[in-house]
């Protein structure tokens, strides 16, 4: 799965996060076109930012070019999916939530035989913090919603880069190597950081 083609276009991939519960499901996204994904990719500010600290390595290594993003990772595309299972007639829950992982896509830069090294060796991951950036009023960027996840592994990588196949057809891509990087974990705490609302989740937490 490559996760750019996951994503309507530029204002979809700063908050993309689909969170399901029961029979409702959110619509599928589109592909995003090569003229967006090079946008994205070039020096101007990233829709979001991530970042690792994992408990072998430490912090892994950002290259996002603004100065407001120094030390980052800059994101491409990004998903997230939870469900759950509820009786049709009453709506009650019938089990545990299922959590698909966190998903996003990022170009191949210095972070990448990191993240590498952690699925390898089954590193543990203390945090991963995704950060997703908006304007206020007075035009200045700010992070107006964030994702942290602690005791996060890296469960998939994947790598690409000019015509990918997609089915039975290979679908025209930016030249810029790319990877989709999945991560499970134990908690996730979602915020709004301009709303002021926040979320926790913790799947070794007893109900």
């Amino acid at each position: 799965m490559q996760l750019a083609g996951r994503v309507t276009g530029i204002a979809l991939v700063a908050l993309a996060a689909t969170i399901t519960l029961g029979a409702a499901r959110a619509p599928e996204p589109t592909t995003i076109t090569e003229a967006q994904l090079r946008e994205l990719l070039a020096a101007g500010p990233a829709n979001f930012t991530i970042s690792v600290e994992g408990t072998k390595q430490g912090p892994f290594k950002g290259e996002s070019p603004r100065p407001t993003q120094k030390g980052k990772i800059p994101g491409v595309a990004f998903y997230f999916g939870v469900k759950s299972a509820r009786e049709a007639g009453s709506g009650m829950a019938t089990g545990r939530r299922t959590q698909s992982g966190i998903s996003f896509t990022k170009a191949i830069d210095a972070s990448t035989p990191q993240f590498y090294q952690a699925m390898a060796s089954n590193e543990i991951l203390k945090s991963v913090v995704l950060e997703f950036y908006g304007t206020n009023p007075n035009g200045e960027e700010q992070v107006v919603y964030s994702i942290k996840l602690t005791n996060a592994t890296v469960s998939g990588i994947e790598q690409y880069a000019g015509r990918v196949p997609e089915g039975d057809v290979a679908r025209p891509m930016d030249s810029t190597p790319l990877e989709d990087i999945t991560v499970t974990f134990q908690r996730i705490e979602l915020e709004s950081v301009t709303g002021k609302t926040m979320a926790v989740d913790d799947w070794s937490a007893k109900r």
